[in-house]
């Protein structure tokens, strides 16, 4: 007999262990996950002790599955399927939308207005998403350089742009 069914033996008594810590909706699926978990660590020697199922290794190995579960499951909201279709306050807002691709298009037209240096290192800073350190490396192009260039930039488009940004968050579309 192979020694993961020696622990499938006392599958009812694992669920009753999970359904003690709280989990009986889901007692099977974490009983189902601790014998998954036991045989990719392939554990034997902590599993089976003297021809018999160590119950307290066991009982700890659910507990912790258990345990992650529950960290899981409170990093996410559960919902209805009929609330998630089509909430009232997501309806889809044209003028957000547009205003948002007015103001994308204003940058890009003033960042073609650069010099070709400050226009390619900032479009490959805010395209490729590349840091300032792994920019110089590859072109061997000073830090410092790369980040006066990229701090200028920033502070060009925040001088021309920022009314139309506060415009945008304050839903004044038309201001933009």
């Amino acid at each position: 007999m192979d020694w993961l069914s020696k622990v499938a033996l006392f599958h009812t008594d694992w669920i009753a262990v999970v359904n003690k810590f709280g989990d009986s909706y889901y007692s099977e699926d974490i009983v189902q996950e601790m014998y998954i978990k036991l045989y990719k660590l392939d554990r034997e020697n902590a599993v089976i002790v003297n021809g018999q199922v160590n119950r307290y290794y066991i009982y700890l190995t659910l507990k912790s599955i258990c345990m992650n579960f529950k960290k899981e499951q409170k990093k996410y909201k559960k919902i209805e399927i009929n609330e998630s279709l089509m909430p009232e306050q997501e309806i889809f807002n044209n003028e957000l939308f547009l205003a948002h691709e007015k103001i994308l298009s204003l940058i890009n037209s003033e960042v073609e207005k650069w010099n070709t240096f400050d226009k390619e290192l900032y479009k490959i800073f805010r395209d490729k998403k590349v840091s300032m350190r792994s920019i110089s490396r590859d072109s061997n192009i000073g830090i410092r350089t790369i980040c006066r260039s990229l701090n200028d930039s920033k502070k060009r488009l925040n001088e021309l742009f920022n009314e139309d940004y506060q415009d945008f968050i304050n839903q004044d579309y038309e201001l933009i």
